[in-house]
């Protein structure tokens, strides 16, 4: 006599298909449920579907990865780039959401209004896209750019933004937000004008004081493209110095 049984596992009542739960990404449905080890579901938001837990379903730990968790608008999505591969966050990521914040972040935002008004492209609101991107185009130690090759751009894309040196890049940043209507380079001091200019450390080197503002401001775009000259010529940026230079 065969003494062997067979199991019939039924699904539990917060399983059917069609049960939502609501998780901090949106609400979660239930597509189809194999067994505790299995259950297909979907998000509601986005459409994303996943097979995952029981377990997991009931702790809230399925994550979506095309809900726009960054302030509102970037997402990690679906592809190899990971946020935190093997315990230390991704460089790319680190510049993404870097990105984001100077973006969309209002607390960001308040603290630098200069970059007020930027926004970030569609394609690179999905982190794998700019990833992408970044793995053939960053360079160690670098920072990202988006308005040099385009005066006054404001939206950061892959065919504005490049990677430069913080040295030259401070030498192209234009603080109009924060200096107020004076020309960049010029800061008012009582009945006169000074000019001064950043070291590659950041610093404020004075270039002078004038009687008037276009006087400082030309004092400070003649000290501006000598110090760009000087920096190009000394070939430590090598064909990217020059290019730079066509941007002056």
């Amino acid at each position: 006599m065969d003494r062997r049984t067979t199991r019939v596992f039924e699904t539990p009542e917060d399983m059917d298909s069609g049960t939502k739960f609501t998780t901090n990404m949106g609400d979660l449905v239930v597509v189809r449920y194999h067994s505790s080890k299995k259950v297909d579901v979907k998000f509601v938001n986005t459409g994303y579907t996943c097979n995952t837990t029981a377990t997991s379903i009931r702790q809230g730990l399925v994550k979506d990865p095309i809900f726009p968790s960054k302030f509102g608008v970037g997402f990690l999505g679906i592809g190899p780039h990971k946020m935190v591969p093997n315990g230390v966050t991704n460089p790319a990521y680190a510049k993404w959401a870097n990105m984001m914040e100077r973006c969309y972040d209002e607390k960001y935002l308040e603290r630098k209004p200069t970059y007020r008004g930027c926004s970030v492209c569609d394609e690179w609101h999905n982190f794998q896209n700019f990833a992408d991107w970044y793995e053939t185009h960053a360079i160690d130690g670098y920072q990202l750019d988006k308005d040099i090759k385009v005066k006054g751009n404001k939206i950061y894309n892959p065919l504005n933004c490049l990677f430069v040196p913080q040295p030259l890049n401070l030498l192209f940043t234009d603080c109009a937000a924060k200096r107020g209507e004076l020309a960049r380079g010029v800061r008012r001091s009582k009945s006169r004008f000074r000019a001064s200019i950043r070291d590659h450390n950041g610093f404020r080197i004075s270039i002078g004081s004038f009687p008037t503002e276009e006087q400082a401001s030309n004092a400070y775009e003649k000290a501006r493209h000598d110090k760009i000259v000087s920096i190009i010529e000394s070939g430590v940026y090598g064909e990217l110095g020059k290019f730079l230079y066509q941007h002056i």
